[in-house]
């Protein structure tokens, strides 16, 4: 570790970029803010794409468990569970 600051790694980073000969014409699409903006816009459409699937899961196996649960009646006299 240098000991640097976060925000001091990140602006040498940035400068790193912008400065070397290779790399300048790329500075804007190179470097930790540009990967945590791209891997952000990456998991937010792997969540929409994946959250109507889960949610569809998640219903049906609450409905399942609602019917199982239905299915056991409980006694009054003993409060035992008697199932049909």
């Amino acid at each position: 570790m240098s000991g640097k600051t976060i925000s001091a790694a990140l602006v040498d980073e940035e400068k790193y970029f912008d400065k070397n000969e290779f790399y300048a014409p790329f500075a804007q699409r190179m470097g930790t803010p540009y990967l945590c903006r791209t891997l952000n816009v990456i998991i937010v459409k792997h969540i929409k794409k994946c959250l109507p699937v889960i949610r569809s899961k998640i219903t049906s196996m609450l409905y399942q468990k609602q019917k199982e649960l239905k299915s056991l009646q409980i006694c009054p006299e003993d409060g035992s569970q008697t199932e049909h």
